[in-house]
């Protein structure tokens, strides 16, 4: 059942451009409030990148009730950014499918206050947690330190964080990028616990849509695709211009310092340098698959059949190739002022990515640029 999702790819072909006189509606319905978690869509329409392909596309608030599987599901919606739990949706039947994938690594977190006697996941036991729906990866590390449902008391997510601050409960779910900046703007120290570090470690956020629509509009979803990907490409190189779009067009309470700062968190999590925009792989939708039938639901689900219920991409990254080091085909590293253990001397194509790991404080040369042809 694997393949068969994968094949998809093979119905994609042929131009992008639909014809100018005939721009198709399109629909994208975002996961939360407009803020750069979603810069790329931004960029994309408005530098016209979806004009040039054919689409006159509005983008969709959601608010706390909205479910965006549901409404690309039911046809409220054309396309929709989502999370791993789409991998649990489609395994109780959505027929959704992941086209891309913008976050490499899951901003989710347990926020919790660092002022308090919580030091370790271990203190959760006991506690008052606030979880939001889809926190999959959550459910999972709490339950591989050994807190199941009968050893933590879980309530439903307000989506704020004031019950946390005034000690209502211990600590909530949160992503990375927002909550703990704005618990440090109210003077409380935050401290956060991710399931990387337990080796659990989901994707982020996706560009997802229908199987209907990849069956009957190929060209569209692969042009609406490689628009939103430029998009984000030119989000991520040019933060401050949207960031100052989104102050002056989307938010509806603008606070520039949130929005830089969630800028600056979301670099390592997309990873916009070391990988394709857009990239995700079948072995780490298989990770996701095996934690989601270890820790999630699903225990008498095999290991196959959690597989084949994948979300695989309908094809590639556009500008990607199948090997997983194509970025070095489209970037070269400007490393002039390197020292030479950095590889200065070595074309990017030869600088690993544990090299570039190891040597963090080289960091600021790895500026990238197309490679001439």
């Amino acid at each position: 059942m694997l393949k068969g999702i994968v094949t998809f790819i093979l119905l994609l072909g042929g131009g992008l451009a639909l014809p100018a006189q005939a721009l198709e509606s399109i629909t994208l319905q975002l996961k939360w409030k407009h803020q750069f978690q979603f810069a790329g869509y931004y960029a994309a329409l408005e530098k016209g990148f979806y004009r040039e392909v054919g689409l006159d596309v509005r983008l969709v608030e959601a608010d706390t009730t909205t479910d965006p599987a549901r409404e690309v599901v039911e046809g409220h919606a054309d396309f929709g950014v989502g999370t791993s739990a789409l991998l649990l949706a489609r395994q109780e039947g959505a027929p959704v499918v992941v086209l891309g994938v913008i976050f490499q690594h899951s901003p989710f977190v347990l926020l919790a206050r660092g002022d308090g006697d919580i030091q370790t996941v271990h203190d959760l036991k006991g506690r008052r947690i606030m979880l939001e729906p889809h926190a999959d990866e959550l459910l999972a590390y709490l339950r591989r330190a050994g807190l199941g449902q009968d050893h933590i008391v879980t309530l439903p997510h307000s989506l704020g964080i004031e019950e946390l601050i005034q000690g209502e409960v211990d600590a909530i779910s949160a992503y990375s990028t927002n909550e703990p900046h704005a618990l440090e703007r109210l003077g409380i120290p935050p401290l956060q616990f991710t399931p990387r570090a337990d080796g659990i470690d989901f994707y982020g956020d996706n560009l997802f849509t229908s199987e209907r629509m990849v069956r009957l509009h190929p060209e569209r979803v692969r042009a609406f695709l490689e628009a939103s990907l430029k998009g984000w490409r030119y989000a991520m190189q040019h933060p401050d211009e949207i960031i100052e779009l989104i102050l002056t067009k989307y938010a509806e309470e603008p606070n520039r310092a949130q929005l830089q700062h969630e800028a600056r968190q979301m670099l390592p999590l997309i990873q916009p340098v070391l990988v394709d925009m857009g990239t995700s792989s079948p072995h780490r939708w298989r990770h996701i698959a095996d934690v989601t039938r270890n820790w999630v639901c699903c225990p008498g689900m095999s290991r196959s059949t959690a597989s084949s219920t994948t979300p695989i991409p309908a094809f590639p990254s556009p500008r990607s190739k199948a090997s997983s080091d194509s970025r070095a085909q489209r970037y070269c590293s400007d490393l002039p002022s390197c020292p030479s253990r950095c590889g200065a001397t070595r074309p990017c194509a030869s600088i690993s990515r544990s090299a570039r790991s190891r040597n963090a404080s080289c960091a600021p040369c790895w500026t990238p640029r197309p490679c001439p042809s």
